[in-house]
């Protein structure tokens, strides 16, 4: 049965990629032989980053390409993308406190856009993407394992409306997967994401285009999952334990709000973006259940826990994006540019909330009254850094 699961999981992952490759192909295959009739352009966009910095050094340093072929028509416009990335090396999630350590994440995927033109100042956007993600065999705080996806993708649909107004509504899910060093699936997890949002921009300005553009918006996050490890199972030094079985769902409802500012000049653009998500409310409930080994230092006995709670903090996660791109070279058809982007991630969580969790206090706001370890300054500077390279032809 194991063996047949795991054949499955090999089978479905082949599958997944044949599928991207396939379909990468054949738009390679289209442009090239319907390049004139189509006028269908290329773009190549790769660049790398920081996601965590302090004082030992950087955890996890990642890269991403993207290699897409687009084409503008008067009613309908097309773009087909490709994508991969990867983060090499050790990375610890999250950086502080519990220590769950992944090796080598890589992710590949295809993602395809359309643009309907309807009427006068009314048109739609349709997007969607699939791919899949894993990695080798890291450290998930209490056994060795890695965590990959059978498969993540949705879709996300917009109306454009007359003065600049849309509405957005979008979908996206992924299959998570916890493997034993073994390779031997011990747990799993189901993530979806509903929502939507309204939106509205201005433009003004003439030898510096300015835009502006703010949104608010309400969605949903649904994730549950469960667990399994045992002596026969996972034949690793395993603590005191010979069984250990866990479930667990949570239902995460958030507000959103989001705003954006661009400057573009003849060589440069520059963009100042933000978003924000307030926790509305929020349930969650877990059952598990451990024996502990039967030897001459445990007794074999049997625990049981299980709880259901409900939450309304007012938490909230603040996004903030710096970009500034300059072009290199533009002549004909082809356009060089490089940019240079700082991602800031700013966490508020609530006295009460890290009470019921039983969060020590670190970083991220809350009025617990522990002792704080604030971010040094190179954290700060060097966590969310990235640069890279988008070529137009």
């Amino acid at each position: 049965m194991r063996n047949g699961a795991l054949r499955f999981r090999s089978f479905f992952l082949i599958i997944m990629k044949a599928c991207i490759l396939t379909f990468f192909a054949f738009l390679f295959f289209l442009s090239v032989t319907s390049a004139a009739a189509s006028e269908l352009d290329f773009c190549l966009d790769t660049q790398g980053g920081t996601i965590y910095v302090d004082n030992a050094g950087a955890d996890g340093i990642y890269h991403k390409t993207k290699l897409s072929l687009f084409h503008e028509g008067e009613k309908l416009s097309w773009q087909g993308s490709v994508f991969f990335g990867g983060i090499p090396g050790e990375v610890t999630i999250p950086p502080q406190d519990y220590k769950v350590k992944l090796d080598d994440i890589y992710w590949l995927g295809a993602a395809s856009a359309f643009h309907v033109k309807l009427a006068h100042e009314l048109s739609t956007d349709i997007n969607l993407l699939a791919g899949f993600q894993d990695s080798s065999c890291g450290d998930l705080y209490i056994l060795p394992g890695s965590v990959y996806t059978q498969g993540f993708g949705g879709i996300s649909a917009a109306l454009n409306l007359p003065l600049d107004f849309s509405v957005n509504v979008f979908s996206y899910g992924a299959g998570l997967c916890v493997n034993n060093e073994e390779n031997l699936k011990i747990g799993n997890a189901d993530l979806r994401v509903f929502g939507s949002d309204f939106t509205k921009s201005w433009s003004f300005g003439e030898q510096y285009l300015h835009q502006i553009k703010t949104g608010a918006g309400f969605f949903y996050t649904d994730l549950t999952g469960q667990g399994r490890a045992s002596d026969e199972l996972d034949k690793s030094v395993f603590f005191p334990y010979s069984y250990m079985f866990a479930n667990g769902s949570a239902a995460l409802y958030f507000a959103s709000l989001k705003a954006a500012y661009t400057l573009t000049a003849s060589r440069c653009d520059f963009t100042l973006s933000s978003s924000a998500f307030i926790n509305v409310w929020s349930q969650m409930e877990y059952f598990y259940k451990t024996t502990k080994k039967k030897n001459l230092l445990y007794d074999g006995s049997i625990k049981k826990d299980q709880d259901s709670f409900t939450f309304s903090n007012a938490d909230f996660l603040l996004l903030v994006d710096a970009a500034f791109y300059y072009t290199l070279h533009q002549k004909d058809n082809f356009k060089a540019r490089v940019f240079i982007g700082k991602d800031f991630v700013i966490p508020y969580i609530s006295g009460k909330t890290k009470s019921l969790f039983g969060i020590t206090p670190s970083f991220g706001g809350g009025d617990s009254g522990g002792k704080k370890s604030g971010l040094s300054a190179k954290t700060i500077l060097l966590s969310g850094l990235s640069l890279g390279v988008k070529l137009e032809f």
